[in-house]
């Protein structure tokens, strides 16, 4: 879906990405060198009090960054971070980490009832 978009952003945009596994360098080798922000929200985004990390590439002015981070903060939190690999620390503790602990959980509270015939 990406290149069909990659010749649309105006000179002064820049695209921002929440594709999971992308990396900035795989998304600039489809648009081209641009301006790319990658931002990872988590799901509790979706009520507005969700923690993103976000990691632009040297293409990105400090306005686009401002205005970007101004946008996501609309979910919650923004994490400016000064490298990709940044993004995945942030997953394990924001994300998946999380989300690990509760599946541990729901599982010893569905596995330790007891039900009696």
């Amino acid at each position: 879906m990406l290149p069909e978009y990659a010749f649309s952003l105006k000179p002064q945009g820049c695209f921002v990405s929440i594709a999971v596994g992308y990396s900035i360098d795989q998304i600039a080798g489809i648009v081209g060198e641009k301006a790319i922000v990658w931002v990872m929200p988590n799901l509790a985004a979706m009520v507005g009090l969700g923690v993103s990390g976000l990691y632009a590439n040297a293409k990105c002015t400090e306005q686009q960054k401002t205005e970007v981070t101004k946008l996501i903060a609309e979910m919650g939190t923004c994490i400016l971070l000064s490298s990709e690999d940044e993004i995945d620390r942030l997953t394990a503790i924001s994300g998946s980490g999380p989300g690990y602990i509760f599946e541990v959980m729901r599982s010893y509270v569905l596995g330790s009832q007891v039900y009696w015939v």
